[in-house]
């Protein structure tokens, strides 16, 4: 009987990617493979501060955006979010290529 494997059990691997963004591909190599990925880049955090006094983690979404990790909210895409702060600046971070 075979032994079941567990994470635990290989080396761990980290690919490196090449973002091109020409080609709008990113390509890795391991060992003797090579990895290319179409990019489909957008941004993970976004949004405009609450109301209300204090730190806030973006890890949450709230009313007023956050952490959407939403890949389809990509460029030429619209996001309407409240403005519940005059004068606020929109924030935006965590961005993604895939």
């Amino acid at each position: 009987m075979d032994k079941e494997m567990k994470l635990d059990d290989v080396e761990e691997v980290m690919l490196d990617f090449e973002l091109d963004t020409k080609t709008n591909l990113g390509k890795s190599k391991f060992n003797n493979f090579d990895f290319e990925v179409k990019l489909r880049p957008f941004m993970g955090v976004m949004g405009m501060p609450p109301n209300e006094e204090g730190r806030y983690s973006t890890v949450v979404p709230r009313y007023c955006g956050g952490n959407i990790d939403c890949k389809e909210l990509v460029a030429g895409s619209t996001l309407y979010l409240p403005i519940p702060v005059d004068g606020a600046l929109f924030s935006v971070g965590d961005g993604h290529a895939l």
